[in-house]
């Protein structure tokens, strides 16, 4: 056993192993209240054995794979503050990865360097947005990602908390108006993937909706436009493609 010492001075021994006669099985307690990931990670290639490091109520900016060894217990029982707070430093997350951090702790989250959040869960990410069980620091316009289907509700929620592209599939049921008033957050870059079922539609509406995802709709269920001006019409017929209207 390595009795209170700091990162340092335990990796300095680490790194002096032959000459100290260290083998490759000690616990250690690690008295510093600031760690980078990184610093525990050497400490847990030297040993197998149990490492205390609950005097520690911040982990610096360290990459999520680096956190992950201590969340996961990898290699070693680690023991942790319960509220310690983390610095994540890499561009890009997925959501999965931090709501393991997360679980981990009910400290503050810090991913500001994130600029995208990867193929992830609505779930997953909307317990980044609505700060569950930590507050969190995001970059204003990260990019996300969504891997199932979003209710409108969701990806406005999403949307709002972002200046950056978010790439979804979206349920798309229902009035097109209201569905315009659900993804009020929404803009043109957003890549938003919506199958209409609506029937009818008013051109203002079907081109409002248009100026919200950058993918082309698809409103093939679209078999009345209801009452709308000449101009709305044919900015809708201009941009029909786009907008999924057939020629029927």
């Amino acid at each position: 056993t390595i009795t209170s010492s700091t990162a340092n001075d335990v990796n300095t021994a680490v790194t002096n192993k032959t000459a100290i006669g260290l083998d490759g099985d000690w616990d250690v307690t690690l008295s510093d209240t600031t760690l980078s990931a990184a610093e525990v990670k050497t400490i847990n290639a030297a040993t197998s054995g149990a490492i205390d490091m609950s005097d520690a109520t911040t982990i610096s900016s360290s990459s999520i794979s680096d956190i992950l060894e201590i969340v996961q217990d990898t290699n070693a029982a680690f023991t942790t503050a319960n509220n310690y707070a983390v610095t994540i430093s890499d561009t890009s997350a997925s959501a999965a990865n931090i709501k393991l951090i997360n679980a981990d702790s009910t400290g503050a989250i810090d991913m500001s360097a994130v600029a995208t959040i990867t193929s992830s869960s609505t779930s997953d990410v909307l317990e980044i947005v609505n700060n569950t069980g930590a507050a969190f620091t995001t970059k204003a316009n990260y990019a996300v990602t969504l891997n199932d289907t979003a209710s409108a509700a969701n990806a406005n929620t999403i949307m709002n908390d972002t200046a950056g592209i978010v790439t979804a599939t979206v349920t798309a049921t229902g009035a097109v108006a209201d569905l315009n008033a659900a993804l009020a957050n929404a803009a043109a870059d957003d890549a938003l993937t919506l199958v209409l079922n609506a029937t009818s539609a008013s051109a203002a509406d079907l081109n409002t909706l248009n100026g919200k995802t950058s993918v082309n709709i698809d409103a093939g269920s679209i078999t009345t436009i209801t009452s709308s001006t000449a101009n709305d019409v044919n900015t809708a017929v201009t941009n029909k493609t786009a907008i999924g209207l057939d020629g029927d």
